[in-house]
């Protein structure tokens, strides 16, 4: 599990938070290169405005907008449902640990129901919470668990249950209700789809990365019903992370590939701190220990990721459009999303 605003914070360190979900996306893609005409059309425009005597300087004003209710929640089979709760920062806000930390919603009232049965949630202290729950959480955020405590020093609250544990096949409402707000939002675990088996690729050319590999899954599809999908990778004791440009999808409009099997090369996750290589990023490290979490998820769980990192992967193209992040929240940004994980763990041999 990912909290994106909260693993997004993280980056304030080194200056660089997405202030909301639906702002300041924090990667992206390399551009394309321009034709050759677009390119000395370009340099044209670039050299007159230097050159140009106009020093007229135009300020526009920017409306900050309404703060919207931001909601990050999730479930996984034998596992309480965990939410965060806060609202949206203006794009050019203050993005102090303080400024953060005062942007939570604390004492709303948090429900979770299946069937006829409704659990209120209890809001505990990031400090507070379960050691069962610690490793959970660390996988939320992308981090580990002490580095969000001791070096970032969050102090962040959560709203949890064990009186509620995820089953596969079960759909989960969720409510939240506060002085002016009021959420509610439904998501599905969906039935376990798991990998047939995952490839490991050597380097294509032997050289100085003769120690890198990639990896490849094979799937078998199963027909007759749309398939979502999320996969997240973990290298060693490092924590569970996503593909790093794109971590989401399914079997009719990326492949079309409806009950039939095939093999397709995943994207190694990595830290959102850390400063890939565009070149050589999807490579692991011979004697690597590498686990794949591959879960299957519903169709507005999906529809949230792959519009996020769609966003994301358009930042700095100034031929992209706007991008609305889809959300299942009715009455907020956000997500709301259930887990159906399963697991495959590879070595990587030494060459």
């Amino acid at each position: 599990m990912e909290f994106p605003v909260l693993r997004s914070f993280t980056r304030a360190a080194a200056g660089l938070f997405r202030a909301t979900l639906t702002l300041r996306p924090f990667r992206a893609r390399p551009l394309p290169s321009l034709p050759h005409g677009l390119r000395h059309t370009m340099y044209v425009l670039i050299l007159t405005g230097l050159t140009t005597n106009c020093t007229t300087d135009i300020s526009i004003p920017l409306p900050e907008g309404e703060p919207a209710v931001v909601v990050e929640g999730y479930i996984e089979p034998g596992l309480p449902p965990l939410v965060f709760l806060s609202t949206s920062v203006p794009y050019f806000g203050d993005l102090s640990p303080a400024a953060f930390a005062a942007t939570q919603i604390r004492g709303a009232v948090v429900t979770v129901s299946e069937g006829s049965t409704t659990v209120t949630l209890q809001e505990v202290s990031i400090r507070s919470i379960p050691v069962e729950l610690r490793s959970f959480l660390g996988s939320a955020f992308g981090l580990d668990y002490n580095t969000l405590i001791d070096s970032l020093g969050l102090h962040l609250y959560f709203y949890t249950s064990s009186q509620m544990l995820g089953q596969i096949g079960r759909s989960y409402r969720l409510s939240v209700q506060a002085p002016g707000v009021s959420i509610s939002a439904l998501t599905t675990l969906p039935e376990l789809n798991p990998v047939d088996s995952v490839i490991i690729n050597p380097y294509p050319k032997s050289g100085q990365y003769d120690t890198l590999y990639s990896l490849s899954v094979r799937y078998s599809d199963p027909p007759g019903r749309r398939n979502f999908i999320r996969y997240f990778t973990q290298r060693n004791q490092e924590p569970f992370y996503p593909g790093y440009f794109s971590s989401v999808l399914d079997d009719r409009s990326l492949f079309n590939v409806d009950g039939q099997s095939f093999t397709f090369p995943i994207e190694r996750g990595w830290d959102p701190v850390t400063d890939i290589d565009e070149d050589l990023y999807i490579y692991f490290v011979a004697g690597d220990t590498v686990t794949l979490r591959w879960c299957a998820i519903d169709e507005a769980h999906h529809g949230f990721w792959s519009s996020l990192e769609f966003d994301q992967a358009s930042v700095g193209n100034p031929f992209a459009s706007p991008v609305i992040i889809r959300s299942n929240i009715q009455g907020g940004l956000g997500i709301w999303g259930g887990y159906s994980a399963s697991y495959r763990t590879v070595v990587i041999p030494p060459r």
